[in-house]
């Protein structure tokens, strides 16, 4: 039972690696790097922090997002999404999840934010991830 544990198949991942610098707003920035990366499409995670954020939540029967503001030093718990194109164009969506001071935890749709420290992770797909409206959703969803 003992000994060194024996790892029969070992795999790399080819990814970006970004530090968002404080007082910069995360989704535009991440986009501008995403671009210079060459990056349109693939998955993102990240980990850090937030001064503020708004994030959204969908309703899904009236089919429109709700925003909510926060402020005051937020924790990211968990930072997830992806990048694909949307009418041409690259698309970030990102899902998180924020603590407070109190310990409460926010989690939607990150809008925008604003970076205390923040370090992201972008893994490029090797095909294109493309998005069309979808009439049952009211969302722009893969094909």
């Amino acid at each position: 039972m003992g000994g060194a544990l024996n790892i029969k198949n070992r795999y790399c991942l080819m990814a970006a690696v970004f530090r968002v610098p404080p007082d910069v707003e995360v989704v535009s920035y991440l986009k501008s790097k995403l671009a210079e990366a060459g990056i349109s499409s693939g998955f993102l995670i990240g980990l850090g922090s937030l001064k503020r954020a708004t994030i959204a939540w969908y309703d899904q029967v009236s089919k429109r997002y709700f925003e909510k503001n926060l402020d005051g030093g937020l924790e990211v718990a968990s930072m997830i999404g992806n990048i694909s194109i949307k009418d041409n164009s690259p698309f970030v969506h990102i899902h998180i999840v924020l603590g407070d001071k109190e310990g409460r935890a926010y989690a939607g749709h990150l809008v925008e934010g604003t970076s205390f420290h923040l370090e992201i992770m972008a893994i490029p797909s090797p095909r294109p991830l493309v998005r069309r409206y979808s009439e049952y959703h009211g969302l722009y969803i893969f094909e």
